[in-house]
């Protein structure tokens, strides 16, 4: 509901708390249950958005398209190209076949407006989890911006374990023989399961 937030206590509505037997297996007899797979395929919904006032807005893709021309988001090539210039590994790459694989519709929409060379960064990254990860998990592009983007919160926090009274963590710290390789472990790590 619009306007709706947390009460005076500061509780977020009911609706707004996470479901953690979404991510994690609280209940062996339950499986977990997941979100669909990563791909470029629109939901129903997001691509005719009824609730939107005509033209651009009215459709998902148009709306990322104008508003990441309107940041001056740089292309998936160029974000490439920088991220490999600041001395990384080089990244796995899509070729063009890759960016123009699926539907025909999808094929001439790609190669008209010269994506296949010039790639909008939410599309590549989409499909890049689409075509190298099966839709399980982002794929090289896609992890490497989110894991940049958490690393710097955490660095730029004062706060933060990275900057917290005792020194910096270090991953020596953990328990060899109980890796964190989950959300669950770390969770179970952190004391919340």
């Amino acid at each position: 509901m619009p306007g709706e937030g947390p009460d005076a206590s500061g509780q977020l509505p009911q609706r707004w708390v996470i479901e953690w037997e979404r991510f994690i297996r609280l209940d062996p007899a339950h499986p977990i249950r997941s979100a669909r797979k990563i791909d470029t395929d629109l939901a129903f919904p997001l691509s005719e958005m009824r609730n939107q006032p005509v033209g651009v807005f009215k459709h998902l893709a148009r709306r990322n398209l104008r508003r990441g021309y309107r940041l001056g988001l740089p292309t998936a090539q160029e974000a490439i190209a920088a991220i490999e210039a600041k001395g990384f590994a080089p990244l796995r790459k899509l070729t063009p076949d890759q960016l123009t694989s699926g539907s025909e519709a999808r094929r001439t929409a790609v190669v008209n407006g010269n994506f296949d060379t010039a790639t909008p960064l939410w599309f590549y990254i989409l499909k890049e989890a689409e075509v190298l990860a099966c839709g399980q998990h982002l794929g090289p592009l896609g992890s490497h911006i989110v894991a940049g983007t958490l690393v710097g919160l955490i660095a730029k926090d004062p706060t933060s374990y990275w900057n917290g009274e005792g020194g910096r963590w270090a991953p020596a710290q953990f328990d060899a023989a109980n890796p964190i390789d989950s959300l669950e472990s770390m969770a179970r790590f952190a004391g919340m399961l």
